[in-house]
């Protein structure tokens, strides 16, 4: 039972970090029937750009249960599609997931020969998730939080190659 707590834990970490545009001003929180597949940003525009606009997309897909155009786009990072297919697990077996979101403290970028690390330093907002309808409601408190980033250029703009929440 510890296990599947503590991988309800990081699935939740992940899912509320994921939802800082609510916090943070950059987007918007309702449900989207929009793709969610990345048009390029101009790499004048920076990763920095690039991440809030990524953070928007992972959040439709937690909002709506729309998992396939963020895997789509994120075919390339496995923590993402775990992320994904968790999400889709709940809303399946009629779970949900409610709340989150995250004030941003900074978002740093190190840049690397083929792209970079993004570290974002955030507050998460409480977040209730239910896995099914038939399991209990999860309620998580808000905590500070670390996101690590992996990103790779791609045309002309980037792409997340990997997720950890630290």
């Amino acid at each position: 039972m510890r296990g599947r707590h503590r991988t309800v834990g990081w699935v939740v970490s992940a899912v509320a970090a994921t939802l800082v545009l609510t916090a943070c001003g950059g987007g918007d929180s309702s449900p989207s029937q929009a793709s969610t597949s990345l048009p390029p940003v101009a790499p004048a525009a920076g990763p920095e750009h690039f991440v809030r606009r990524w953070l928007a997309d992972q959040q439709r897909m937690q909002v709506t249960g729309r998992t396939a155009p963020y895997v789509a786009a994120n075919h390339a990072c496995e923590e993402c599609r775990t992320l994904a297919h968790y999400v889709h697990s709940y809303y399946a077996a009629g779970g949900y997931i409610r709340g989150g979101g995250y004030r941003i403290f900074s978002i740093d970028y190190t840049p690397s020969q083929d792209g970079g690390i993004v570290t974002i330093h955030a507050q998460s907002a409480p977040e209730t998730i239910r896995t099914s309808s038939a399991k209990p409601v999860h309620h998580f408190k808000a905590r500070r939080v670390v996101l690590y980033l992996r990103v790779a250029r791609k045309g002309g703009s980037y792409a997340v190659t990997s997720s950890t929440l630290g």
